[in-house]
């Protein structure tokens, strides 16, 4: 996972409700840049379509604050 990818995460996880405008905006990505992060988390599954944050993301997110 690259910085982009963990910084709209972390937005997503605080705010789930975000558009795709607000989320660039938020992370100084470019509109074409953030769509492009979140359309690879979809891909990744820690996205659903609706840009809600999915279970493989939480179990990831559980197994990391273990360490």
């Amino acid at each position: 996972m690259n910085k982009h990818e963990s910084d709209i995460l972390e937005l997503l996880l605080k705010d789930s409700k975000l558009t795709q405008r607000q989320i660039s905006e938020r992370t100084h990505l470019s509109l074409g840049l953030g769509n492009k992060t979140i359309k690879s988390l979809k891909q990744k599954g820690y996205l659903s379509s609706n840009n809600r944050i999915t279970n493989k993301l939480i179990n990831l997110a559980e197994k990391t604050s273990d360490i």
